[in-house]
């Protein structure tokens, strides 16, 4: 065992000699687990070798053996980030939920690493954008990187990754002040984390423009015929019997509103313009009110920004898309009236919301209205916002929106 361990010494000290792979130094390694199976230390180290490899199925297979001869949290936190780097980009959903298990297996052996609960907010944040999409593990990724923090405050470690993958997730929610504050603890952690700086960079531009466009967008909607869209839909389609069914009527269900609404939109084709843009308004009208089960309308200006759900239905007009660089969410400016707000749709993608034109009708069910306040080069800025977390609460046209999951990936982990 003396000769085990003095093998484990020397691979030890060549792998933390450089950041790069050495074989020498997993020869030493090997030879010490041959002669001493349960020196699990000697495992933990050949398999942050064959990590620098990037040799991940040798490397998870070194941490499964250190857990199997002595579960300790090291192995625990290096074989979740392996699980993870190791996911199918097409299917990471599996692999997603093992590395979660992983980091918490870690947290169990000692609540009060910092390191470990870092890793468990990587895991939940993952698992959050990779498989669940549930707001809930959203949060427990938030909760975790708060432990994780606090334990760092009582230490001299610091870790620029962390601040900057929770200034990612809060990018996402649009929480942009807080993300710029955490990509900026990344960069003065790290100077060479110069994305950081970029991302900041991008986070500006994008809420520069989105202002402007608001600004430019107040007072532009068209005037909404008082005419019920019911008698609307009944009038227009006198004129045209052989190309628009009848509308279904009260109590219809909602398959057979979806399939007069497909159908309505087949028909518009090749009508007058004006015809059509009322044709669509009428439809998503219907549509709207079929599915939000006889919810007030409301006002746009009335809305109280707390950022929690209105009980009705709020009718907008598409005026234009303002799309950033990683289009996570959709953001379109509608207007009503005289006022203008960003809506940004979540768990879509830039080409579905563009099927959405300029002057279409935007009915949300429940909207969540909410004011976004952000410092850009020490000056104050503001914009009105209606997030929509669930895009089938959306109608634009025959149908609510499906929703698409794109994946977010992280430009810095583990």
């Amino acid at each position: 065992k003396d000769d085990a361990r003095l093998a484990y010494w020397h691979g030890k000290l060549r792998t933390h000699a450089s950041e790069a792979f050495d074989q020498a130094a997993v020869e030493y390694l090997q030879n010490a687990v041959r002669q001493d199976p349960a020196l699990y230390d000697a495992w933990n180290c050949l398999g942050e070798c064959y990590w620098k490899k990037r040799d991940m199925p040798s490397a998870r297979s070194c941490f499964e053996s250190a857990i199997a001869h002595n579960p300790n949290p090291r192995s625990y936190q290096n074989l979740s980030i392996v699980i993870r780097s190791s996911a199918s980009k097409l299917s990471p959903g599996p692999e997603v939920l093992e590395s979660v298990e992983a980091s918490r297996m870690a947290l169990k052996l000692d609540v009060r690493d910092g390191h470990s609960w870092y890793l468990f907010g990587n895991a939940m944040l993952s698992k959050f954008f990779l498989a669940s999409h549930d707001p809930a593990d959203l949060s427990s990724a938030f909760k975790a990187y708060q432990k994780a923090e606090a334990a760092l405050v009582h230490s001299s470690s610091n870790n620029p990754d962390m601040y900057f993958n929770r200034a990612t997730a809060r990018w996402y929610m649009e929480d942009y002040s807080l993300a710029i504050q955490d990509f900026s603890k990344a960069a003065s952690l790290d100077p060479s984390l110069t994305i950081a700086a970029d991302h900041i960079a991008e986070i500006e531009s994008f809420v520069s423009r989105l202002v402007r466009q608001i600004a430019s967008r107040r007072g532009t909607a068209k005037p909404k015929s008082p005419t019920d869209p019911e008698t609307t839909y009944t009038m227009i389609r006198a004129q045209y019997p052989n190309r628009l069914p009848a509308f279904p009527g009260p109590g219809s269900t909602s398959d057979a509103v979806q399939k007069w609404s497909q159908a309505v939109q087949a028909g518009c084709e090749g009508l007058p313009k004006d015809r059509r843009a009322q044709l669509l308004h009428a439809t998503s009208h219907l549509v709207a009110k079929q599915l939000s089960a006889g919810r007030p309308m409301l006002q746009l200006a009335s809305l109280p920004t707390n950022g929690q759900p209105t009980r009705g239905l709020l009718c907008l007009e598409m005026s234009v898309s303002v799309f950033r660089k990683r289009g996570i969410p959709c953001t379109m400016v509608c207007v009503s009236g005289q006022e203008a707000v960003a809506v940004s749709v979540y768990h879509t993608t830039s080409d579905a919301l563009g099927t959405i034109r300029p002057g279409d009708p935007v009915f949300i069910v429940d909207p969540i209205a909410r004011t976004v306040e952000v410092v850009i080069q020490d000056r104050p800025v503001s914009y009105p916002c209606i997030q929509v977390k669930d895009p089938r609460t959306l109608i634009a046209g025959p149908a609510p929106f499906a929703p698409v999951h794109p994946q977010l990936r992280f430009d810095n982990q583990p």
